[in-house]
């Protein structure tokens, strides 16, 4: 009891990486979609600034971070692109 079996896939996982992490994380990145853009991070979330002295940014500081820059670029002249 309490098992669940699942199958095997035989998908490319670069292909299915590439589907439901990259694709949705640049265009949301490009649309200065924060909430697309948070879509793709797991609300516990670390990231580390090497450039910054190893600044580390978690959950709601990061979130919070993100929602103020990219307000800073929509009301902005600048924009953000990659492919």
């Amino acid at each position: 009891t309490g098992w669940k079996v699942t199958a095997q896939t035989t998908a490319d996982p670069i292909v299915e990486l590439n589907r439901d992490v990259w694709h949705p994380f640049v265009k949301a990145l490009n649309e200065t979609d924060i909430d697309g853009y948070l879509a793709v991070h797991h609300p516990d979330v670390l990231r580390v600034s090497l450039d910054r002295g190893g600044l580390v940014h978690s959950g709601d500081h990061y979130r919070n971070t993100l929602q103020t820059l990219f307000g800073k670029i929509k009301t902005s002249a600048s924009t953000q692109h990659i492919e």
